[in-house]
């Protein structure tokens, strides 16, 4: 039997990012929704901008199959959230896969660049009762809020996430309307729509379960 070679195998991140480990996966479960995060290389990180976010949300909707639906998601500085629905591992694997190999051509074709985009594994958290899955909304659509909000950026209660699918989003308090009106007006005039990045969620969680927690408003920030 021989030896491994010295310095074989995949190397250890040295920048300070930690790897996620391969441990082992909790069971998903086909009725419960899943917070899921994508990290970016550092020197594509800085993608919540216009020139982007039509690839993205192209990417995004490309992603969509069978077992597998990303129903709410953000772009943040260096990764994005989702909140999808799968049938299970295997297709949630296969689905973020296809969704990065995405993204990498998106981002590295507006860059004028080859190399990594994606920057380590995904991570993936089951959302299991109606408040997980709120929370999970909150912190997906209104991470953005928080951000801004900790750099001493002010900003009007009714201001919603351009970089989002904010307004293509049917769980807002009514008094969202004219916020979701005007979001709609702006990416009309940039991009078109983010409609066809969601897909109708079909768990009784993410379809209704979460709502008896109450409405998303446009002013709520993600808990610490």
């Amino acid at each position: 039997m021989g030896w491994a070679a010295e310095g074989a195998g995949r190397k250890k991140k040295t920048d300070g990012k930690r790897m996620h480990p391969h441990a082992k996966r909790v069971r998903i479960k086909g009725c419960e929704p899943l917070h899921v995060t994508l990290r970016l290389e550092e020197e594509v990180a800085d993608v919540r901008r216009w020139r982007f976010f039509g690839s993205i949300v192209s990417s995004i909707a490309g992603a969509m199959r069978a077992g597998f639906r990303i129903c709410a998601w953000s772009i943040q500085g260096g990764h994005l959230h989702l909140v999808v629905e799968s049938s299970g591992w295997k297709a949630l694997s296969d689905a973020v896969r296809g969704l990065e190999i995405r993204l990498a051509r998106a981002i590295n074709r507006v860059l004028s660049r080859r190399g990594r985009v994606i920057a380590d594994r995904y991570h993936a958290r089951p959302l299991s009762t109606p408040s997980e899955v709120r929370n999970a909304l909150v912190y997906v659509l209104q991470n953005a809020r928080k951000h801004l909000a900790q750099r001493g950026v002010a900003l009007r209660r009714d201001w919603l996430d351009k970089f989002s699918s904010a307004a293509a989003f049917e769980g807002w308090s009514p008094g969202a309307a004219r916020a979701i009106e005007r979001l709609r007006a702006e990416l009309g005039a940039r991009i078109g729509t983010v409609e066809g990045s969601v897909s109708p969620p079909r768990t009784w969680l993410l379809r209704t379960g979460w709502r008896r927690r109450g409405l998303l408003a446009t002013a709520e920030v993600p808990a610490a």
